[in-house]
């Protein structure tokens, strides 16, 4: 099982939609993502398919788990991302690899 931390790294911060996606062929089983997936409204998220977090009501909470307002946008920027070519952003593209590699 992989288990990937994109808080820092996800929704189009490293070029791509998720920092995973720079390494073809290699798929995360639980993906845990906020700060970018609100535009700086407080919201977390962890995905993952259903066979992985079949839990029942009640048994998963969260600080950030999300109001709607944030909910809000959380759609909206996942809406803007998803506009982009496989969530590819142009100024992280346009960024030195080193750059890159500090964010």
């Amino acid at each position: 099982m992989l288990i990937v931390d994109e808080v820092q790294s996800g929704m189009g911060r490293t070029g791509k939609m998720f920092a995973l996606d720079h390494h073809d062929g290699v798929k995360a089983d639980i993906v845990c993502m906020a700060k970018g997936i609100g535009s700086g409204m407080p919201i977390g998220a962890c995905t993952a398919k259903a066979d992985i977090m079949d839990w029942h009501k009640g048994a998963h909470a969260s600080t950030f788990g999300g109001n709607p307002v944030a909910l809000t946008a959380a759609l909206k920027t996942i809406e803007l991302l998803g506009r982009r070519p496989r969530g590819q952003q142009p100024r992280c593209r346009s960024l030195p690899r080193s750059r890159i590699e500090q964010a």
